[in-house]
């Protein structure tokens, strides 16, 4: 029994001496980690760009929106749209400041 106890007590002895030499290190233990897993792309098919359709009676003076052309002379209010683009001449004067870009407020 007593080469029992020297063993566990010598076992004891180098575990804690172990653990006090890894806390003297102030190095973290290594954690575990995984190998990154590459990820494979799916191919996405490639969608046709849809052609923007003209709507009949749209004043080419703003060709990203159908706005008819006068009368009535409309005001930015009175339309769904902003900060789109106006082109030469502005029947309606949507480009207060002619920067190209009406109802910009």
């Amino acid at each position: 029994m007593t080469k029992a106890l020297l063993f566990l007590a010598i076992v004891g002895v180098s575990l804690l001496a172990m653990a006090c030499l890894d806390e003297a290190n102030d190095e973290p233990s290594p954690t575990p980690t995984r190998a990154p897993v590459k990820a494979t792309a799916t191919p996405r098919p490639v969608l046709p760009t849809p052609t923007p359709v003209r709507q009949s009676n749209c004043h080419p003076a703003y060709p990203d929106v159908c706005i008819a052309p006068p009368p009535p002379d409309l005001n930015c209010f009175e339309i769904p749209f902003l900060r789109f683009k106006v082109l030469r001449p502005d029947p309606h004067r949507f480009d207060r400041d002619r920067n190209g870009i009406g109802c910009e407020s």
